[in-house]
């Protein structure tokens, strides 16, 4: 009967103890960043930030992959447009929030609800689709990250310069040296 009253308690103070010690506890949070969804960019978004500041992901889906046990790093499972969830994650209280879920509509949506709850936070979005990079823009993103853009940038420079290895050689002013076919 004792064992009945007594473990109950027991484990509710070790799950207690538990989610403070994985991070899930935002309360306390100040200055951090919160990343709206989960999507390919968000763990090499994560490995770049790399203890620079504290972060928050929030995800629709429960323990998405690669998260768990990352220092640093709380996972707060609940939809980026809703008050409670903002709230939990501290928006008001936050440095910058990053919105990435590959779904420009619903990241429109999740700016507008952060925009009403805390209008002077710094929002950086990701459009999916390069056609909607104004309509982030007029909703209140602060920057918007055209990744498309950006990578079509980078492979246009790639091809167009070579590489490192390949270029002539340095000479000191020196005519370089004749190759055996001149």
């Amino acid at each position: 009967a004792v064992g009945a009253v007594v473990v109950p308690a027991i484990e509710s103070r070790m799950a207690s103890a538990f989610e403070n010690m994985t991070g899930t506890d935002t309360t306390l949070l100040e200055d951090h960043i919160v990343v709206l969804g989960y999507d390919d960019l968000t763990i090499p978004l994560l490995d770049h930030i790399d203890g620079a500041a504290e972060c928050v992901v929030v995800s629709e889906q429960p323990d998405p992959p690669m998260l768990a046990g990352r220092p640093g790093i709380s996972v707060m499972e609940g939809r980026p447009t809703e008050d409670a969830t903002l709230a939990r994650a501290r928006i008001k209280t936050a440095r910058s929030v990053a919105v990435c879920s590959n779904d420009d509509a619903h990241d429109i949506m999740a700016v507008l609800a952060v925009r009403a709850m805390a209008p002077a936070v710094h929002i950086v979005a990701v459009a999916s689709e390069p056609r909607h990079v104004e309509r982030f823009e007029e909703v209140g993103v602060d920057e918007v990250i055209n990744v498309r853009a950006i990578g079509g940038r980078l492979l246009s420079e790639s091809v167009l310069e070579p590489p490192v290895s390949e270029a002539p050689p340095a000479t000191d002013g020196e005519d370089p040296p004749e190759s055996p076919e001149s």
